[in-house]
């Protein structure tokens, strides 16, 4: 019966302390988590958070709509370090363009490294949310990746909201397709004003406008719109300049000048989205809530209720 016990002890054991039993079950506790909506809304962090390595949660703009997923077993990576695959039965992803239905299967690597205090925490870069299909409001979530919520604006958003508000009528465009828009260039001496860009493995998952030389700015879900080191963001990094006007697809006329967008930065982001503290940012809830099932009526009630 001991191994009951343990077993008992492990299903009521606090957040905090999943790191202490081992790395098979930490990443199962976050895809758990994930899978039922902690990271698309601000109240799911403080779960998340100790299974983590990374501080800030990016304010996604796109979610990925799951069926199931599986967790396989951990193999040793490097030192001390383990890297389990987890399959997920994909049904679609849901942007601000609305639910794209592409039924497949995606494969992805969880890295787990060890703390210095004898635990062990998921590396980054972090995998955008993989929600269960069944308790997900569709449209509601599309409308808040579309609009943003109450203190929270997701980052691709932000970005495009920001240069419009100071003068660039620039198309919006996702994370993932700022990589290959024709609106900025890749640039290696990057100014403040520039995109930065973040990747998993040659992905983008989170963008940010760079202050000054060691600061971005960025929309995150569990601590508003926050100012942060450029490598607060894990993964490869990748500096977007906008090109002159005559060289875009289509060719909208700036209102303002670089050195004004440069100067209104600071401005910019005092007037437009406030910073938070962490913890207040607080999105739009699309993911469903389990509702009590519904009571038959008895005979006897039934009869009563046509009599009336």
């Amino acid at each position: 019966m001991n191994w009951l016990l343990a077993a008992a002890a492990a299903a009521v054991v606090a957040p905090a302390a999943w790191g202490q039993l081992g790395p098979q079950t930490l990443v199962r506790e976050f895809c758990r988590l994930d899978a039922m909506g902690a990271r698309a809304a601000v109240h799911g962090w403080p779960q998340i958070a100790p299974l983590v390595q990374w501080e800030y949660e990016p304010a996604w703009d796109r979610v990925v709509l799951i069926t199931s997923y599986t967790v396989g077993w951990p193999v040793a990576h490097e030192e001390n370090s383990f890297q389990m695959e987890v399959r997920y039965a994909v049904r679609g992803t849901v942007t601000a363009d609305g639910f794209e239905e592409s039924p497949h299967v995606e494969a992805r690597l969880f890295r787990v490294d060890p703390t210095p205090d004898g635990n062990w925490k998921i590396a980054g870069p972090p995998p955008p949310p993989h929600i269960f299909f069944n308790d997900v409001d569709v449209v509601a979530m599309q409308q808040s990746l579309q609009r943003g919520g109450i203190n929270f604006v997701p980052n691709s958003l932000f970005v495009w909201q920001l240069y419009r508000r100071n003068g660039w009528d620039i198309p919006f465009e996702h994370t993932l397709g700022l990589a290959k828009t024709q609106i900025f260039r890749p640039t290696d001496k990057p100014e403040p004003g520039d995109l930065v860009l973040y990747l998993d493995e040659h992905t983008p998952y989170h963008v940010g406008v760079l202050e000054s030389a060691d600061v971005v700015v960025s929309a995150t879900l569990n601590g508003g719109i926050v100012r942060s080191p450029v490598d607060a963001f894990p993964g490869e990094r990748r500096f977007l300049h906008l090109r002159p006007p005559e060289l875009w697809p289509a060719t909208p006329t700036p209102a303002a000048s670089r050195e004004e967008i440069e100067r209104l930065l600071p401005r910019a982001l005092a007037t437009t989205t406030p910073t938070t503290k962490a913890g207040t940012a607080r999105p739009t809830s699309a993911v469903r809530r389990k509702q009590p099932p519904r009571t038959q009526p008895t005979p006897k009630a039934e009869k009563r209720r046509r009599k009336l």
